[in-house]
């Protein structure tokens, strides 16, 4: 049986963010008024990035038209992904966290609701700028695939302080993997894949399935027709691009050996002073 791990509610109490990469701040409702919050007398915001770079935001919606999506078989794999990369600091609108349903999802998903509201969590002030000017240049490509029930928005702290320290990164969200994810039109992917955790083999699925998920995106971000506008950003050249270009093309052992991999309640944002921009890190539990 997959344990779905649960977050002590003092945690979520104190950080109130569950699942965050590291602890968030509390800014006036003034200073975070392009945000979205509500006034409560106080938003939240995550931890403003160390580097050197402001950040911009891009969002992706990736359909892989080759694969059956192996939880609904009716649909073909979809992809969610944010990207962010160093950009010229400017005043364009800040990105948003997450949806007020993401959250109320992730809270009822994790037996939490009611000890936060939603709304709140989901104004959290982030500090990348939607469709900001990137500073040209050739930078490491990082891929954040976050913990099994969880989404992407979850490692929003840790992406953007790789990007101020000049990485290209890929956030990912895997549909019907986590408690609650939207898609274009709002349309809301849930957790289908909880509902055979009972199933032992579901734990190889979920490991070739997203090891397929970032080789496609992968595929996607670097191919002559990018799916991404910026993708002249990647350093193709970096070690860890020849080590994905040199990896058996088996998917799961490509995953293993080319990808920086996050798990959402693990890697803390001190771990990022320890990261090479000539090669991969590992996060580990």
């Amino acid at each position: 049986m997959i344990r779905i791990s649960r977050i002590v509610p003092a945690v979520v109490l104190a950080l109130a963010l569950p699942l965050a990469t590291a602890a968030v701040s509390v800014a006036s409702p003034v200073a975070a008024a392009d945000t979205g919050s509500s006034a409560i007398g106080a938003v939240l915001q995550l931890p403003v990035p160390t580097g050197a770079f402001a950040v911009g935001r891009d969002t992706l919606h990736l359909v892989d038209e080759s694969r059956p999506d192996p939880w609904v078989a009716s649909d073909r794999r979809e992809l969610m992904v944010s990207m962010y990369y160093p950009a010229h600091p400017g005043s364009g609108a800040r990105a948003r966290y997450a949806t007020t349903e993401e959250i109320r999802l992730l809270l009822e998903g994790q037996e939490l609701a009611g000890l936060v509201p939603p709304e709140v969590l989901g104004a959290t002030a982030t500090h990348s700028v939607v469709d900001a000017k990137p500073v040209e240049g050739s930078y490491p490509l990082v891929v954040l695939s976050p913990g099994f029930t969880a989404s992407r928005y979850t490692l929003t702290a840790l992406a953007e302080e790789l990007a101020a320290r000049g990485y290209v990164v890929a956030a990912v969200d895997h549909a019907n993997e986590s408690f609650g994810t939207e898609f274009p039109g709002g349309r809301m992917s849930t957790c289908v894949a909880c509902e055979r955790t009972e199933n032992e083999g579901t734990l190889g699925v979920l490991a070739d399935t997203r090891a397929a998920d970032v080789s496609f995106l992968l595929d996607r971000l670097t191919a002559a027709d990018s799916a991404w506008p910026h993708s002249r950003l990647i350093d193709r050249g970096a070690s860890a691009w020849r080590a994905i270009r040199s990896a058996e093309p088996a998917p799961r052992r490509r995953w293993r050996r080319t990808i920086a991999f996050a798990r959402a309640s693990t890697w803390m944002a001190p771990s990022i002073a320890r990261c090479s921009r000539t090669g991969w890190g590992t996060a580990r539990s």
